[in-house]
């Protein structure tokens, strides 16, 4: 079990994104600052008013680790807060990943907003901006007739949060793989339309060599159902991994022709091995 979550922030002239995430062993590493969400936001998933001092804590204590052993610049948060409700990802927050209905316990809680500092060169820039939470578990990553995944959670300029995700099938006992996708708009108001998997349609548009590996950093989606369509592309192509679970994690930028089609976000690839 994991935790990862997309930070926006801006002081009115520049925006820097980050994912932050904390892999299963609770180890930190090059490249991520590693938060530790449950504590963040609580396990009961209490208000966010309700536990502010104690996450406050929790980040100061993750970020002085990740300092320390990393940059000796900084970042400090002071809030991740809320007045959405969480979203249960697929039926109830079992999200199915499989065509033989296999899958995991999933939520998101996209609608946070995040306030702080950004410490650089000895300078200190109060920013504020969109963050993205999710939390996810289940018994095994991947079916075996599944070789990965490709993850996309959007923030649209729209207010509306848009999550997909195609696992890649892969021949199996001379089966046909366990492709499966699954995509869902979320309104600005938190309520969920669950997109039809068939009419999902992911096209790469560019593929770069990341650490040994040919990876699609550039996507066009289509959605006819709900008249979207969009190019997703790394804003960085270097963001990978090398975790114990390696995979390439990192900020996008999203770019159509409205509000709609327009944004920011993070994608997660996995499986990639060459």
């Amino acid at each position: 079990e994991g935790y990862r979550a997309l930070v926006t922030v801006s002081n009115g002239k520049q925006t820097v994104s980050a994912v932050f995430s904390k892999s299963r062993n609770g180890a930190f590493y090059p490249g991520v600052a590693a938060y530790r969400l449950d504590q963040l936001l609580g396990l009961d998933m209490v208000p966010a008013a309700d536990v502010r001092e104690d996450y406050r804590e929790a980040v100061a204590e993750a970020i002085g680790e990740w300092e320390r052993a990393l940059v000796p610049d900084g970042i400090d948060y002071h809030v991740l807060d809320t007045d959405q409700p969480l979203v249960p990802q697929g039926k109830a927050g079992f999200s199915q990943k499989h065509p033989n209905g296999a899958g995991s316990h999933y939520y998101s809680q996209p609608f946070l907003e995040a306030s702080g500092e950004l410490r650089i060169s000895g300078q200190r820039v109060a920013v504020s901006g969109k963050a993205w939470l999710d939390r996810e578990w289940s018994s095994q990553f991947l079916q075996s007739d599944q070789a990965g995944w490709d993850w996309f959670a959007l923030h649209l300029d729209s207010g509306e949060k848009l999550m997909l995700f195609s696992l890649r099938g892969a021949p199996h006992d001379g089966q046909a793989g366990g492709a499966y996708r699954h995509g869902v708009l979320i309104s600005a108001a938190g309520g969920k339309q669950l997109l039809d998997p068939d009419l999902i349609q992911l096209q790469v548009l560019q593929r770069e060599q990341v650490s040994g590996r040919l990876l699609p950093l550039a996507w066009r989606i289509e959605l006819p159902e709900i008249g979207r369509s969009i190019r997703v592309a790394a804003l960085h192509p270097n963001q990978w991994m090398d975790v114990d679970f390696p995979y390439w994690e990192g900020v996008v930028t999203v770019s159509g022709d409205n509000a709609g089609n327009r944004g920011i976000g993070y994608v997660e690839l996995t499986g990639y091995t060459q």
